[in-house]
């Protein structure tokens, strides 16, 4: 297994962003610094190229509205995960600096997680 900060196909932890937010409710209840480093090493073990995610704890309030909101269902669930890029069509008009079209490519996207459920 790699060790964390060590390369792995030529990918570096650092070549990584990950990003965690926690309802201020579960904020005592859940450790940011080990979800951050399990996605770091998901992605380690993986070979995953340079990229970042983000990581949101909430409740089962907004996980309901969420999931009401992107797939219909009225009813809370334990995860939803959301997709930056997928098969739909992009606008044709829309320009991304360039400083900023790595970052918008090496995004994965959301992972939004409930934790009381």
């Amino acid at each position: 297994m790699t060790e964390p900060g060590a390369r792995a196909a030529n990918i570096a932890v650092s070549d990584y962003g990950v990003d965690i937010q926690i309802d201020e409710a579960y904020a005592a209840q859940v450790d940011a610094a080990v979800l951050t480093a399990t996605a770091l090493a998901t992605l380690t073990r993986l070979s995953a190229p340079a990229a970042t995610l983000t990581i949101v704890v909430t409740g089962d309030a907004e996980m309901q509205a969420l999931n009401r909101a992107y797939r219909g269902v009225d009813a809370p669930t334990d995860v939803l995960s959301f997709a930056a890029h997928d098969d739909r069509e992009v606008a044709q008009d829309l320009v991304i600096p360039a400083e900023l079209s790595a970052e918008v490519a090496a995004y994965l996207g959301d992972i939004v997680i409930a934790l009381p459920y």
